[in-house]
C-alpha cells in the first residue's frame, strides 16, 4: 500500500498505463513513503535548499506527493535526492485478506490525516500530523516479532518509467533491497 495521503494540490494528469494483474499469491503488508537519499531530518529542513514542507512538516521528495493511479498502482514524479521506501516485514498474508487490511488501513489514514493536521494546528505539536505513519511503523514492529512458517521468497516490483513532462527520455531508475539483520524476531518454525 501507498502513504496516498500526502497528495498535494490538483492530481496532475496521468498517462495511460496498463491495468494492474490480479495479485492471488500470498503477500506482505509493506507501507511505501517517500523519504529522502540525503535525510538528515529535522535538521535538515533548516539548511537543506531542498526542503519543501508535507502538511505534515516533513520533507516533499515527489512532485505533488503519490497520485493513486486509475490502475489501482501509484504514480510518482521523483525529485532530486527523492526515494521510495518501506519498511517489511515477513508475514505473508492471503491476497483477499490483505487487500481487505489495506482497504481499512487507507481508510483510517484519511481520517487520521485529516484529525492529525487539525490537531497539530491546534496544538502546535507536529506528532499528530504523522500519526498514521506511526501507526504504520507499529504494525510493522508486531508483525516483524511474530514468528512465522512460511518466509516471502521473490520480490516483484512492476514499474513503468515514463519520460517526465519536460523531456523526451524515461529516467534511470535504481533498486537498492537491504536486510536489517537481527531486527526481526522472527523465526522459522519448519
Amino acid at each position: 500500500m501507498f502513504l496516498f495521503e500526502t497528495l498535494v494540490g490538483k492530481p496532475r494528469p496521468l498517462p495511460s498505463a496498463p491495468p494492474a494483474p490480479p495479485v492471488t499469491e500470498p503477500r506482505v503488508l509493506l507501507a511505501w513513503a517517500e523519504h529522502c537519499v540525503e535525510c538528515a531530518a529535522p535538521a535538515c529542513f533548516s539548511t537543506c535548499d531542498l526542503y519543501d514542507p508535507t502538511p505534515a512538516g516533513k520533507c516533499r521528495r515527489f512532485e505533488g506527493g503519490i497520485q493513486r493511479a486509475p490502475n489501482g498502482a501509484a504514480d510518482i514524479l521523483f525529485k532530486r535526492w527523492g526515494k521510495l521506501e518501506a519498511q517489511g516485514n515477513a508475514v505473508l498474508w492471503n491476497s483477499t485478506e490483505l487487500q481487505r487490511r489495506e482497504a481499512r488501513l487507507a481508510r483510517l489514514a484519511r481520517i487520521s490525516n485529516r484529525v492529525g493536521l487539525w490537531l497539530t494546528r491546534l496544538s502546535g505539536q507536529p506528532r499528530w500530523a504523522t500519526a498514521i505513519e506511526a501507526l504504520h511503523k507499529r504494525i510493522n514492529r508486531g508483525l516483524q516479532a511474530q514468528e512465522t512458517r512460511h518466509f516471502p521468497n521473490t520480490l516483484i516490483l512492476d514499474t513503468i518509467n515514463h519520460p517526465r513532462p519536460y523531456s523526451s527520455r524515461p529516467r534511470s531508475r535504481q533498486l537498492r533491497l537491504r536486510t536489517a539483520r537481527g531486527r526481526s524476531a522472527r523465526r522459522s518454525t519448519d
